[in-house]
């Protein structure tokens, strides 16, 4: 093919994109690979035949050139087995694993052909994909068919080398919680089927499929190359089933309830996670040929109902939550493929918030929709040139509405940790997301003295979220007990309007080139995000983005057994609209922060006693104007420098060891910065009756008001060095065993929990010296540091169908260190510092550890073969040693933290300083049975 077509081809792909939005990351993989002979020469005219239920024809055939190169590429995910033959020589057959965004190279020796040879002789290819340098992990549908499994894709995730509660290689930022259907990591990219469905407010993922739908997940972590953006973290890409040439399909119910429910509180209510009168779900596939060889389809339907009450009720909600899937392939002929898919999620949860010292005023329900669907056009021109198209849409809500009247406010009295009056707030939150990319792939035999794969491709993506926050009664009110005294707090004013969009335009071209055993990967991004204020169409942010990629792979041995792994890179996250990211638009309305000490005693449920009390000029603490805050010239977005070095070893028939260092550094955050009217301020010297440390504070003497702006601090970074060794076994196809070891350490100004991710605890940081002088605050690991983190997952399948799985997690515990309120701190002058009022550190932030956790989950399964039906019987023991394990962002470091509940139940104080907010779901076992044919 002449270059002159080559470029047209890409010219004309690019027009394409122009137009509609086009868009596609990758959701296959390929082959490649050489037949030589035994002398090493290149052997022509070899046959290659590729088939596997992957393939939506039978078969495809490869006829090799003058260079004995082979390919197969846009493959679905999935077992294969390639079949090579020339006349003369002995035929050769290979088991292959096709895996997302991997490359499968098998290079093929051919023997002379004795007289006799008639079979083709059975080969294992190789483990490794030898021409990439990311670390990562591919889950198959091998592994998620047999682990133990909570029904919900991302708590396998959490179960491979470096990641950790959410956050992946150190990069902190899980933001589970902030939408109570959203989980992940604000730091990760979230993909499903190829299409972005990280949510533009938080950054975390909507979207959770119905498990018995998914055919693979893809975690793509340090050295992705330039065709991956948008994370610090990891790429988790969840890619669905396709139809094939039979009929297949799967029926399942799986059933728990609190019978079969443990309680791991230790006998403390406020870790009481209540009563599960029933938690059900019940799934169905199908998929097929529609027009055998040409039309398949893949469908899918689940059903998720539960109702759990709070502890010590029976005010149970009801939770309906469904899942509908559709996915069409179309092969248009041998060389074009034309696939779409939707997915729709809605969820209804009802009678939410109810207490026993309360009435019905405290409910609300949630009600949240998301619809993601995709089209997609793969054309091959000729043996060397793959083009993709592919357009995205993103759709959805979430609502939380109270039942009492947005009149009144609501009270929380901190002596026992109930909210009274109302719920507080309604939020109703749509987003929504258009995406798309057009991209080229040629491969050059023989440039420059190599075998290169040279990709481009343009993106675009426009993005929105509106947040409708309203407080009932225009005030959260708050009662906090400090010995005899109460410190009553009052915000005011707390309501959004937030309307923020993004718009992005993405280039970038990669060129994975090979000379001999050495493979070399040299890609360049360029990304333009913008985002605005949809109520003005003010532009936020706009940042203008470069990120190269370098990476060099190198086999050792010749034979793909023996790699070394190095890579260099840039990374940009994602831009989340929370926080600072709209603090500079007209979203927000003022809000003013109250708070003053009494000896009067108030009944939580006359708010309106507490509101006249509270809300007086003297005692407002601070001022929060959002509209007024401009945006510093250059602020840049932030930015992780990541460098990987790995080495991958075969120790034998499907064993292979692997050793990772990783080393990350994260700058450039965007920050809240105090940039005139500095203050004045006088040092004090205190000694903690609690750590009986002495340190030095600063009180405001003079100066202000502060004035804001967003913009950079070089003040602030994040610092990661961890090593992973990891050790796979595949040996048989009953058994697989994934087992590593990491050792972490990450350090910093800036922290890596959901806080620090998203900018939210960062007010005048830039200049004031309680932050800056203060060695307590910047030097230590960070919050969420695990310095060790061991991991085994593994299945073994019996004979008579009989298999066995666990998921065992050793981890050491993160650190922290003591803090308290300024409150709290006799003749505390300096709470006239209202930013800097809240967390203040007594040592250094990780002199103390959190206990060691093992976590533990098992599965036993058996099948009964029923003609051509399979019926499974399966049992789901999770957290089997229902450790109370602290799955949250931060653990109870304030030294006056209490339970509340627990206090006003033994009519004393319970501290919970040191322990967590709420712990991991108990032990859990759950019964399953399903028909798959």
């Amino acid at each position: 093919m002449t270059r002159k077509r080559v470029l047209t081809l890409f010219l004309a792909a690019m027009v394409l994109a122009a137009g509609p939005l086009w868009a596609d990351v990758k959701t296959r993989g390929q082959v490649e690979g050489a037949v030589r002979t035994e002398d090493g020469a290149t052997l022509p005219n070899a046959a290659v035949t590729l088939s596997g239920q992957g393939l939506i024809q039978e078969a495809v055939s490869y006829t090799t050139g003058p260079s004995g190169v082979f390919r197969f590429l846009n493959l679905n995910p999935g077992r294969y087995k390639l079949l090579v033959a020339a006349q003369g020589f002995e035929s050769k057959e290979y088991g292959i694993d096709v895996l997302v965004g991997k490359t499968a190279t098998v290079d093929v020796t051919l023997k002379v052909a004795g007289v006799t040879e008639a079979i083709a002789v059975q080969v294992q290819a190789p483990l490794f994909d030898q021409t990439t340098p990311s670390y990562g992990t591919n889950l198959p549908l091998q592994q998620l068919e047999k682990l133990p499994t909570t029904r919900n894709f991302i708590d396998i995730v959490d179960a491979t080398a470096g990641m950790d509660n959410r956050m992946a290689f150190g990069a902190g930022g899980n933001v589970d919680g902030y939408d109570t259907f959203g989980f992940g990591a604000a730091t990760n990219s979230y993909l499903f089927n190829g299409v972005s469905v990280s949510n533009l407010e938080f950054g975390n993922s909507w979207v959770n499929p119905n498990v018995d739908s998914i055919q693979e997940i893809q975690i793509v972590g340090p050295g992705g190359s330039a065709e991956y953006s948008n994370y610090s973290g990891a790429v988790v890409n969840v890619i669905t089933k396709a139809g094939t040439n039979q009929y297949k399909g799967i029926v399942g119910v799986y059933f728990t309830n609190h019978s079969l429910t443990g309680d791991n509180s230790e006998g403390i209510k406020d870790l009481d996670q209540g009563t599960i009168k029933r938690n059900a779900e019940y799934s169905a596939t199908l998929g097929g040929p529609i027009v055998r060889d040409k039309l398949t389809f893949f469908a899918s339907a689940g059903l998720h109902d539960s109702a759990t009450a709070p502890p010590g009720t029976e005010f149970y909600d009801s939770l309906n939550r469904k899942q509908y899937q559709l996915r069409l392939d179309y092969l248009a002929n041998q060389s074009h493929t034309f696939s779409g898919s939707i997915n729709y999620e809605p969820i209804l949860d009802e009678d939410l918030g109810l207490q026993a010292e309360t009435g019905p005023e405290t409910g609300y329900y949630r009600k949240q929709h998301t619809t993601t669907g995709y089209l997609s056009w793969v054309g091959q021109w000729g043996d060397n040139t793959l083009s993709e198209v592919r357009y995205a849409k993103v759709y959805g809500f979430n609502y939380r509405i109270p039942n009492a009247p947005l009149g009144t406010p609501s009270v929380y009295d901190g002596s026992n940790g109930v909210r009274y009056n109302s719920v507080g707030f309604q939020r109703q939150q749509p987003n929504g997301r258009y995406e798309g990319r057009a991209a080229v792939t040629h491969f050059a035999e023989g440039f420059l003295g190599g075998s290169h794969e040279i990709k481009g491709g343009l993106e675009h993506e426009n993005a929105w979220q509106r947040t409708d926050f309203v407080t009932s009664g225009n005030a959260f009110l708050y009662l906090f007990p400090v010995g005899a005294m109460t410190y009553v707090q009052g915000i005011v004013g707390y309501n959004t309007r937030v309307a923020a969009g993004l718009k992005r335009t993405g280039a970038y071209i990669q060129d994975r080139a090979r000379f001999g055993r050495t493979t070399i990967s040299l890609g360049v991004r360029y990304d333009k995000p913008n985002t605005y204020d949809m109520n003005t169409d003010k532009t936020l942010l706009e940042f203008t983005q470069v990120a190269p990629r370098l990476g060099l792979v190198h086999d050792f041995a010749g034979n793909g057994r023996s790699i070394g792994r190095v890579s260099l890179g840039r990374y940009f996250d994602k831009v989340p609209t929370y926080g600072p990211g709209t603090y500079a638009g007209t979203g927000f309305d003022p809000i003013t922060y109250y708070g003053a000490f009494t000896d009067q005693h108030f009944d939580p449920h006359d708010w309106q006693a507490i509101k006249d009390f509270i809300i007086k000029p003297e005692y407002i603490t601070s001022y929060f104007d959002s509209q007024a805050i401009p945006v510093e010239k250059g602020t840049n977005g932030p930015h992780t420098d990541i460098a990987n070095v790995g080495f991958d070893q075969e120790l034998g028939r499907g064993w292979a060891l692997s050793a990772n260092y990783i080393y990350r550094k994260t700058t450039d955050y965007i920050v809240l910065t105090q940039y005139a009217n500095p203050n004045t301020y006088e040092p004090v010297t205190y000694t903690s009756t609690f750590t009986g440390r002495t340190f030095t504070y600063y009180t405001v003497t003079g100066g202000g008001p502060r004035a804001f702006a967003l913009g950079n601090r070089d003040f602030n970074y994040e610092k990661t060095n961890m090593f992973i060794i990891e050790l796979r076994g595949r040996p048989t196809a009953r058994l697989f065993v994934d087992a590593s070891l990491t050792l972490e350490n990450t350090v910093g100004t800036k922290d890596n929990n959901e806080c620090g991710i998203l900018s939210l605890c960062s007010n005048g940081v830039d200049t004031d010296p309680n932050w800056e002088k203060n060695p307590f605050f910047t030097k230590g690991n960070l919050s969420q540091n695990r310095p060790w983190n061991f991991k085994v997952r593994g299945s073994y399948t019996f004979p008579f169908n009989l298999t066995t799985s666990a998921d065992v997690r050793w981890f050491a515990g993160r650190a922290y260190g003591a803090q308290d309120y300024c409150y709290q701190i006799p003749d505390a002058a300096w709470c006239n510092d209202p930013y800097f009022s809240y967390g203040v550190l007594l040592e250094p932030k990780d002199s103390r550890k959190e206990d060691s956790h093992a976590l533990v989950n098992l599965r036993l399964a058996q099948d009964f073969k029923l003609g051509g039906t399979i019926l499974t019987a399966s049992l789901d023991v999770t957290n089997a040693l229902n450790a109370a394990i602290d799955f949250n962002t931060n653990i109870q470091n304030t030294v006056s933290a209490t339970y509340p509940k627990e206090s006003a139940e033994q009519g004393k104080t319970v501290s919970a300083f040191g322990k967590p907010y709420a712990v991991t779901r108990p032990r859990q076992l759950k019964f399953g049975l399903r028909l798959s044919f």
